[in-house]
């Protein structure tokens, strides 16, 4: 006999087991450390405002992001970001992998402490996305 282990969220759907730790809704509350909303300075000229954002994990291992900015001083970009794909967690390390769709870009982080904030690494700088909904807090 094999038994799986799932979580059910309030809207049905059901969680693996490898996605039930990091499953559900988080907000963007930093951007390359700065609290939001905040701007900064890019490398190559130009600066962006970041309103805020969120990334949704679900339990079957996609994901989708949002990020809400505003490129100023000659600095271009798309606004909103906007990605989708698939993820995997590895609980070991608390290791995290977006993978996009369109694109195959990935993106690595982790969750970080007690708070179950994830921690994503944009071109070296750490963007933060704090718990909203987590699958196992949410049913």
């Amino acid at each position: 006999m094999v038994v799986v282990w799932t979580t059910s969220c309030s809207d049905g759907s059901v969680v693996a087991p490898e996605f039930a730790a990091v499953a559900g809704a988080y907000a963007m509350t930093a951007a390359m450390g700065l609290p939001l909303p905040g701007g900064f300075q890019l490398p190559g000229g130009g600066g962006v405002f970041v309103d805020g954002g969120a990334l949704t994990l679900s339990g079957d291992g996609r994901y989708a992001l949002r990020v809400d900015q505003r490129f100023v001083q000659g600095a271009t970009g798309p606004s909103p970001l906007r990605s989708a794909g698939r993820y995997t967690y590895t609980p070991a390390d608390s290791s995290l992998t977006l993978t996009a769709d369109s694109t195959q870009q990935r993106l690595t982080g982790w969750v970080g402490g007690s708070s179950g904030a994830i921690i994503l690494r944009v071109g070296g700088a750490p963007f933060t996305f704090s718990p909203h909904c987590r699958a196992s807090w949410c049913s």
